[in-house]
């Protein structure tokens, strides 16, 4: 069961991510959901449903991630992701992915390189009905809250003996967009070690349907055709997965 932290998957992949994967687990102490609670996890399966099939958007904010173990992988950056149908440009960071018709390219700003490999699909990570990932998250046994005040709509799952994720927050306003959301997940080599726990927010800025960044999505911003051969930015390397 994958519960979504918004685009995350294009953009939390690099960060922690991906979609942090709630598999139905043995340590999830299971317990009767109450009808009430039923009810806000089909509304929290709606919100993320929406943002889902949306396939022409721009949406830009910030994501901090914080590592219990290594603080060395701490970070607060920006990111931008922005689609168009079966075309999508994220960046994250200093480290920009544009899946094209034609191509995937990936541009690595912190070693001057750019990665080119044939296309990739670009795909709806939410895969059941409403209802039936309501039924699947109730069966994992989080205390389910729902409350609302002037940032909007907040929906917590808690369960500290979850073996993948602890904690999942997400606050969006009254027409489902999301604002911001919260993560604590497990170390996967030791799920029942709170101390290596890591956290991930992402904090929404900007979210505009119907409006994409274009230029984001021009090939010929990453990659130049000089003497019929394809040359990277100016003083970049360029790097061909054959």
């Amino acid at each position: 069961m994958k519960v979504k932290i918004l685009l995350v998957i294009p953009v939390l992949i690099l960060v922690a991510v991906g979609y942090a994967v709630i598999r139905p687990g043995t340590n999830a102490a299971s317990k009767p959901v109450a009808p009430d609670q039923t009810g806000v996890l089909q509304e929290l399966s709606t919100v993320l449903h929406k943002m889902d099939t949306l396939t022409v958007l721009t949406i830009e904010g910030t994501i901090t991630a914080r590592d219990l173990v290594d603080s060395s992988r701490n970070m607060e950056t920006t990111f931008c992701y922005t689609r168009n149908g079966q075309e999508a440009y994220y960046r994250v960071g200093r480290q920009e992915m544009i899946s094209l018709q034609d191509a995937y390219i990936v541009v690595a700003h912190d070693v001057h390189k750019v990665f080119l490999s044939p296309p990739r699909e670009v795909v709806n990570p939410m895969k059941l009905s409403v209802g039936k990932e309501a039924t699947l998250l109730a069966e994992e046994g989080y205390a389910i809250t729902r409350s609302v005040n002037e940032a909007g709509v907040h929906i917590s799952l808690l369960n500290r003996r979850h073996p993948t994720c602890r904690a999942y927050d997400i606050t969006f306003d009254s027409t489902g967009w999301i604002k911001q959301t919260y993560m604590r997940v497990t170390d996967e080599a030791h799920p029942t070690d709170t101390t290596r726990d890591k956290f991930i927010g992402i904090r929404i800025s900007s979210c505009k349907p119907g409006v994409v960044r274009k230029e984001l999505l021009n090939s010929s911003r990453y990659i130049k055709i000089s003497n019929g051969v394809a040359v990277a930015l100016t003083g970049y390397e360029l790097i061909k997965d054959r």
